[in-house]
């Protein structure tokens, strides 16, 4: 699973999120297409809501964190210059 997103006092206001297993269903967003619907497994991205934070609607997946992250600064108005780092050998072997 990885994710880019925005939070605001501790609520998620934007972000993508790229998950290959899992599925959430939508608590807020009523009104909106994808109320009350499971969303995932996949990539999805995450709106506010006059309702709540977290309503997720599917997207088309990347296939790679670096794209999803093109993409989320992009969508943001971010600038990030020199782009995505790439991650040292020494944290990936961290890793389980």
């Amino acid at each position: 699973m990885y994710n880019a997103g925005l939070l605001f006092l501790g609520k998620r206001i934007y972000a993508v999120d790229y998950d290959p297993d899992k599925t959430h269903k939508n608590k807020c967003g009523i009104g909106r297409p994808y109320f009350g619907k499971k969303i995932g497994p996949g990539t999805h991205v995450h709106t506010p809501s006059q309702d709540g934070t977290g309503y997720a609607e599917p997207m088309d997946d990347f296939g790679a964190l670096e794209r999803l992250f093109h993409y989320f600064v992009t969508s943001a108005r971010i600038d990030v210059p020199g782009g995505l780092a790439k991650t040292p050998p020494l944290q990936l072997q961290l890793l389980p």
